[in-house]
């Protein structure tokens, strides 16, 4: 039978607790966050094994306008133009685009919106009751299920109100090959070398004869075709089974942990070569950059500096975002993952980081045992994977 690797499918994005450990008059100043999008479909346009006979049927969409000038309001929306799949004419049976957000990854992304609210405008009166677009920073990467899980968490943190007149809300992007939302070799070269440095230690070439080649061999003659590409095997097994379709009759529970064990190793081992700041800072340093920027632009009390910033990005964010600050996990980023960088202000130890993710509670390196980081080891762990204008000449931010 199929099962839900831990969590992945996240049918219940968590709610953010309040800091503990904090004393009275502690005070948020900032709050970062970095989400994966939602549920979606398959991503890879190639076969997920012989003979399978899913079909993708989505009932979301997209719908958007002609807007020649840019405006934050507008009077009203007289038309909207609905984006549609013709039937049976995509890359899967059905009516879904490539890696398509769904009707789920879009309720997961309203969740989260809720969750936020609750903590940041419900609990705490740090956030405005009404969506202010000149304290909130809101950015994506080229991609439409990115997009649309921004665009669905910021409506269930701001559920649009029925007035007129509408607002017309940015959200910030770039083109692929330039953007840092994921490891970029374009935006910082030495990602090609910890990627092949990684598959070559002495410890990946004994994992790939004892542990990956066997299970290519194992896989085989169950997919019922050759592959190499366990991300890809991992990634279709997820979208059946988060979707209630059928596995191939011999993929077993044994089997499949293998899978997410394997893809897993495979996503994460350059995040640890040579080691974990040297990786960090070229495969994902320009946006945990991004992030303590706008820390200190919080705390030196910048004027116009957002109090509600937001990247919508990918599993290959968060991971190496979370590897890169010495706080994963050990497991696979679930759909509609969050982790929240918080700045506070308080009484007894000063300005401090905290950070949760998936609604726990992680400790930065230098602060076990410390939801609220003191900012001045915060700053040494975010400082550590710092990219210099040498290992990142692609980012603006670089030193």
């Amino acid at each position: 039978g199929a099962e839900d690797p831990p969590g992945y499918c996240n049918t219940a994005p968590r709610a953010i607790p309040p800091p503990s450990g904090a004393a009275p008059g502690t005070e948020l100043v900032l709050v970062q966050v970095l989400i994966r999008h939602g549920d979606r479909t398959v991503a890879f346009d190639k076969p997920c094994w012989a003979n399978d006979d899913a079909k993708w049927n989505c009932s979301l969409h997209h719908a958007e306008m002609p807007l020649p000038t840019a405006q934050e309001t507008m009077k009203s929306v007289p038309r909207l133009f609905r984006k549609v799949w013709m039937d049976n004419l995509e890359d899967f049976a059905g009516n879904c685009g490539l890696g398509q957000l769904t009707a789920e990854g879009y309720q997961q992304q309203i969740q989260n919106g809720q969750n936020l609210r609750q903590a940041y405008v419900d609990s705490t009166n740090f956030l405005p009751a009404q969506l202010n677009q000149s304290e909130m920073y809101l950015r994506a990467d080229d991609s439409p299920r990115t997009q649309l899980s921004a665009e669905s968490l910021v409506t269930g943190l701001y559920p649009a109100a029925d007035t007129t007149p509408t607002q017309v809300v940015d959200l910030l992007s770039m083109a692929a090959n330039k953007d840092w939302m994921t490891p970029n070799s374009n935006v910082c070269p030495g990602v090609e070398a910890v990627m092949t440095g990684a598959e070559t230690t002495p410890e990946a070439l004994k994992h790939w004869t004892e542990v990956s080649e066997p299970l290519l061999n194992d896989l085989a003659p169950v997919l019922g075709m050759a592959t190499d590409d366990f991300i890809h095997v991992f990634d279709c097994m997820n979208t059946h089974i988060c979707h209630n379709k059928s596995l191939p009759p011999l993929f077993t529970p044994e089997l499949q942990k293998r899978v997410v064990a394997e893809a897993t190793w495979n996503m994460s081992a350059a995040g640890t070569f040579p080691n974990r700041t040297a990786s960090g800072t070229v495969l994902i340093g320009p946006l945990v950059a991004d992030f303590w920027n706008n820390i200190v632009a919080a705390e030196s009390g910048v004027a116009g500096a957002p109090k509600f910033v937001l990247f919508s990005g990918h599993d290959s964010t968060i991971l190496p975002f979370l590897q890169a600050l010495g706080v994963w996990d050990g497991v696979w980023p679930p759909y509609a993952s969050l982790v929240a960088v918080e700045l506070y202000s308080t009484p007894e130890i000063g300005l401090a980081v905290r950070i949760v993710y998936n609604g726990a509670e992680l400790y930065l390196p230098g602060c076990e045992g410390q939801a609220l980081c003191p900012i001045k080891n915060a700053a040494e762990v975010f400082e550590s994977v710092y990219p210099t204008k040498e290992q990142c000449p692609g980012y603006p931010g670089a030193r």
